[in-house]
């Protein structure tokens, strides 16, 4: 083997292996959509289209039930949030599902050499659509769930977000530190 072609070669592996999303798949099996990413949408958790804004003073239902006893809810705002809670997973479940399907169809396109400009127009505006649906349930939960607390609520929330946070970043700079040993 030339000293050229073994270059590329180390390229080569060095690039597969950093290319983390596609590692271990048969060509082919590339997906638009991830497997976190579907299960996200299939369990409405963990899409993160407001994280940012939690601390901003727009708490998260679902995260409010979490954190249902540092925040001191009454009965009845623990039973306005977990209807709030349900209710916004449902819909975000079956937009979810079709957004998936959407996304399918791309790969569907990718898979069969198909693809045009033409017939991916169509599943590239659903999944537009879909996803501004998404979203809108999400923020619109974010809304409702502000109305829901106390003043006093939302600052304990917003409080007890950032600390969860700054653990989060800690751990991950710390595994980071210790995986680079």
């Amino acid at each position: 083997m030339s000293s050229s072609s073994c270059l590329e070669t180390t390229r080569c592996d060095a690039h597969a292996a950093s290319a983390e999303p596609y590692a271990g798949r048969p060509v082919g099996e590339q997906q638009t959509i991830s497997p976190r990413e579907i299960h996200a949408y299939l369990q409405a958790r963990g899409i993160g289209f407001a994280s940012g804004n939690e601390l901003d003073g727009y708490p998260s239902p679902s995260a409010v039930l979490a954190l249902e006893s540092d925040l001191s809810l009454t009965g009845e705002q623990r039973m306005l949030t977990r209807s709030l809670v349900d209710s916004t997973d449902a819909a975000a479940i079956r937009i979810g599902q079709l957004l998936i399907e959407q996304e399918r169809k791309i790969d569907q396109l990718f898979t069969s050499n198909t693809l045009t400009a033409e017939a991916i127009q169509v599943p590239l505006t659903q999944i537009g659509s879909l996803t501004t649906k998404i979203r809108t349930f999400f923020a619109e939960a974010h809304l409702v769930q502000r109305r829901i607390l106390s003043r006093e609520q939302i600052d304990r929330y917003v409080q007890l977000r950032r600390c969860e946070r700054l653990w989060d970043d800690a751990a991950v700079w710390s595994f980071r530190e210790n995986s680079a040993d």
